[in-house]
């Protein structure tokens, strides 16, 4: 199963657990507040409305405050109500995929109108900047929450039927839920076109790498590789050798070590290398992935940059050249050349 596909049956899978705990059919048509509502009971989290501008949301939209094994979940309540409602669903996302991140008596990131977006897609669009930087462990956390918040209040299996089975179309289920339509069109979509089925799509190998244990199968040379006690280690490796798969394996083999994760810092050459790497690790150590660095040696160099090219005179804000840009600057210059 692919990390986002986990990260959408971990939603369906919370929700109908505290259903069931509180006494709903787990497959209850209820509205957005009341799936919040009894999340909030069953889990003694506080959900907090603020007025715009509260210093307690620290000129965000939201924020997970944890405590003494307590949460209190702050969100601005001066926007739409349905925005509000999705808002307090991207923090619960947060309490139940990332709540290890956040030291006690502290916050998880305060997260802005670009984090808590209702139609992110679970892969960032190649263009601009955002062919270069793909995921920082913040980014991909913010994502995951999104991700979570949709499925948590319109879980795919259970829209589905609720289409199928009860005929209710979009509009009377956005009515129903409290959401706006194009939410629900969203996830009907992916709920009729784009099924998942339980764990279908797990390999014997990957079923082991996700019960937390090493890949399995590595020859010896890729062992040994990972494995390593000591760097600089210089492995040259072709294509179709398993770079990716050893990268994971080192990355595994570090954390048994007793690495910390947050000092881990994992680089490859391509976006889709990356997000492998990233799914691979997530499956065997799913509380460390989202503290390791994982990405491309372009994100890695921008992220630098972003953060601290004002001290070599960068502009604050960077901007990347976008491969069609970069050929009409070609064009113009081609007289020249």
């Amino acid at each position: 199963m692919g990390h986002w596909s986990d990260v959408r049956k971990r939603a369906r899978s919370k929700r109908a657990a505290l259903l069931t705990a509180t006494g709903h059919e787990a497959g209850a048509l209820l509205s957005a507040e009341s799936v919040l509502r009894i999340a909030e009971e069953v889990t003694g989290t506080m959900r907090v409305p603020l007025a715009p501008g509260s210093p307690l949301l620290y000129g965000a939209e939201a924020l997970l405050y944890t405590e003494a094994g307590e949460s209190i979940i702050y969100y601005n309540d001066g926007v739409e109500p349905w925005r509000a409602l999705f808002y307090q669903a991207h923090e619960f996302g947060h309490l139940f995929l990332h709540s290890d991140d956040a030291v006690s008596g502290d916050a998880l990131p305060a997260c802005d109108s670009t984090d808590v977006d209702v139609e992110a897609s679970e892969t960032a669009m190649p263009v601009g900047v955002q062919r270069v930087e793909g995921y920082g462990p913040r980014e991909r956390r913010e994502r995951e929450a999104n991700v979570f918040a949709r499925e948590f209040l319109l879980p795919t299996d259970t829209l589905r039927k609720w289409y199928l089975d009860a005929r209710l179309d979009a509009p009377r289920i956005a009515r129903m839920v409290g959401l706006p339509a194009a939410l629900v069109y969203h996830q009907l979509a992916y709920a009729l076109l784009a099924p998942e089925t339980a764990d279908s799509s797990l390999t014997p190998a990957a079923e082991g790498e996700q019960k937390g244990t090493l890949p399995t199968e590595l020859d010896l040379s890729q062992r040994q590789a990972a494995e390593v006690e000591r760097g600089p280690l210089l492995v040259e490796a072709g294509p179709g050798t398993g770079k990716t798969r050893t990268l994971t394996a080192r990355v595994a083999h570090l954390l048994k070590q007793g690495v910390a994760p947050s000092s881990i810092l994992a680089l490859t050459f391509s976006n889709k290398a990356a997000e492998e790497m990233r799914s691979r690790v997530a499956m065997v150590a799913p509380e460390a992935a989202p503290l390791i660095w994982m990405g491309t040696f372009h994100a890695f160099g921008l992220e630098l940059l972003s953060k601290y090219g004002t001290q070599i005179g960068l502009p604050e804000k960077l901007g990347v050249v976008d491969p069609v840009d970069a050929l009409l600057a070609v064009e113009h210059a081609l007289p020249d050349l």
